[in-house]
This record gives C-alpha cells, sequence and structure tokens, in this order.
C-alpha cells in the first residue's frame, strides 16, 4: 500500500495506511498536497483509493506566529480541524463527503480519511490550474458554457447537499467549484467545511477571511461572521450563472438569457434571485431553491451529462 498526493506516488516505507491507522517508518515526510493546516494525501492499494487529510501546520505565517509562543493560535488551529472532521462526519447525505475513518497518530495529530473523487466541478468551468485563466481578471474570464440540463442536474445534487447542511443550522460560507468534487458518474460531492459558521453562532475557522470571488456574497465581504443560508445561495447562484452563460455575473447583472437566447424563464428568473445583491430579497435557504429549481426542471429536454 502506498501513500501520495494524487499523481505523485510516495515512498511506501514512509507512509502506511491501515484501519489501524497511519504509521510513519521514518521522520522525513513524503510530499503532499494541503493547505493552510493539513496535508492531503492519497492512499492507494490494490483495489481501492482513499484520500487522507492530515493535520499538518503548512502556512508560514502561521509557524512564526506559533514560534513566537503564541500558543493559543495553535491549539485553536488544531481544534478547528478537528472541528470540521466532526462536522463533516455529522452531515450524512450522498452529495456530502464521507468521511470513512477519524482518528489520531500516536504523535496525537488528528487525520480524517474520506474517498478519493479525483475531479472537482473547478476543473470544467473555473480551471485555476490553467495559467492563462489565472492571469486573467476575474471579472473577463470565460469558459465555455455547460448545458441548461446539465447545470440543473448539478445543483439539485448542489442544493440537496446545501439543505441537509442549512437544516443543521449550518451555514457553509466556501461554496465554490473547487469545494465541489464529482464522482466518476457525473454526481457534485460538497466538501471542506472548514469555513463553516455553525447553529451556535461560533466558527468552525481560526481565519478571518475566507470565501472566494466571484462566489463568495456581498453581505460576507462585509461581515463574514453574521452571515446566513442565503450567503451559501448566493454562491450557487453565481456557479449556476457560470455554467449557463460560461461567464461570472458582473455589477451589470444582465440576465442569463442574454447570453443564453430562449433559456427556460423559470430557470433565468431563479439563476438571477440567487444572485440578487441583498440577501433579504434573496431566497433564504437551499431547500427552498432546490423547491423552486425542481419545478421548472420539467420543461428542460433530456441531456446525457459532460460533467465528468
Amino acid at each position: 500500500m502506498t501513500l501520495c498526493r494524487p499523481a505523485v506516488v510516495c515512498d511506501p516505507d514512509r507512509f502506511a495506511y491501515s484501519n489501524d491507522g497511519i504509521d510513519r517508518s521514518t521522520s522525513n515526510r513524503a510530499p503532499s498536497g494541503g493547505g493552510h493546516h493539513c496535508d492531503v494525501l492519497l492512499c492507494r492499494d490494490s483495489d481501492t483509493e482513499t484520500v487522507i487529510k492530515l493535520f499538518h501546520i503548512r502556512s508560514r505565517h502561521l509557524k512564526r506566529r506559533i514560534a513566537k509562543g503564541d500558543t493559543a493560535l495553535a491549539a485553536r488551529v488544531r481544534q478547528s480541524f478537528k472541528d470540521e472532521v466532526d462536522l463533516a462526519a455529522g452531515l450524512r447525505h450522498p452529495n456530502i463527503v464521507d468521511v470513512l475513518h477519524r482518528t489520531e497518530m500516536p504523535d496525537g495529530m488528528p487525520y480524517f480519511v474520506m474517498p478519493y473523487l479525483p475531479n472537482s466541478l473547478a476543473v470544467k468551468v473555473w480551471p485555476l490550474h490553467m495559467q492563462f485563466f489565472v492571469k486573467t481578471p476575474v471579472a473577463d474570464r470565460q469558459i465555455e458554457p455547460v448545458s441548461p440540463v446539465e447545470t440543473v442536474e448539478m445543483l439539485k445534487g448542489l442544493l440537496s447537499a446545501l439543505s441537509v447542511v442549512h437544516e443543521a443550522g449550518i451555514v457553509h460560507r466556501d461554496v465554490k467549484p473547487n469545494n465541489i468534487l464529482m464522482d466518476a458518474h457525473g454526481t457534485p460531492i460538497l466538501c471542506d467545511f472548514e469555513a463553516a459558521l455553525l447553529a451556535s453562532g461560533e466558527s468552525v475557522t481560526w481565519r478571518k477571511r475566507f470565501g472566494a470571488p466571484p462566489f463568495v456574497s456581498p453581505e460576507q465581504l462585509t461581515d463574514p461572521g453574521s452571515v446566513g443560508y442565503p450567503a451559501d445561495v448566493y454562491s450557487v447562484g453565481v456557479i449556476a450563472y457560470l455554467m449557463l452563460t460560461g461567464r461570472p455575473p458582473d455589477a451589470s447583472r444582465a440576465p442569463p438569457d442574454r447570453y443564453l437566447p430562449g433559456l427556460d424563464q423559470q430557470l433565468n428568473d431563479l439563476v438571477m434571485n440567487l444572485i440578487e445583491p441583498a440577501a433579504d430579497r434573496r431566497l433564504q435557504d437551499a431547500s427552498v431553491a432546490l423547491a423552486l429549481l425542481n419545478s421548472c426542471a420539467g420543461s428542460l429536454p433530456a441531456s446525457t451529462s459532460n460533467l465528468t
């Protein structure tokens, strides 16, 4: 069995994973991907692939602060990682990432295991892995539009997942293509609850700013600590607009049917409501948006998804 970052095979003598946990036989850590405070590693054996998210402070800024004696920050970052795991594990839904296993290493470092889903929606609609796309100003970025039928199918899965999240009193606060994984059948899987706002009003994350333009709502840009479910609804709306038109919405708020003549009027109006700048004029949670989406989906022709 080997453990690696996707497309990077690591030395199997350095890492191994089993149901009993991870064993690191040397002090040298194999290369991996990750974020501010985790390594993301791919575990392969003969017939399965899983991903291990291992707590590890990678950010230079964090390392400097902790090295200067900020032990409270170190504890907060570690706790936020564990809170994210607990939150995701408690949300059981086909369109929410599944936590297969969670525990700690012998040295106390927490980690969890989830299915390996190699693709994300970003590969198709927000390809930040392409240099030309990254170098283009956000407002000018364009992609190949996705058909209305395929867009609706993706939105159904995403809004279904968010309905469960909102019913639990949680605001995701970082819904974007990178955080929507895709399985082999093109089914969207919502992941990464690091920025979530809990029903208690507590934030999972230690960070004060999060979310990525153009997917972050106007109210979250000004006061991320007090946003509600409409912030997630807005993010879904931007994704829908982007998929239908091939471009993110801009200040002119041109309706999708300006770029896609003949678009179903109900779907057009729904997307415009989802990207309404004023939170109190937007649909108030994912379940309401899903019900309206289902009502207009029946008027669309059948099609085969090409999201994978």
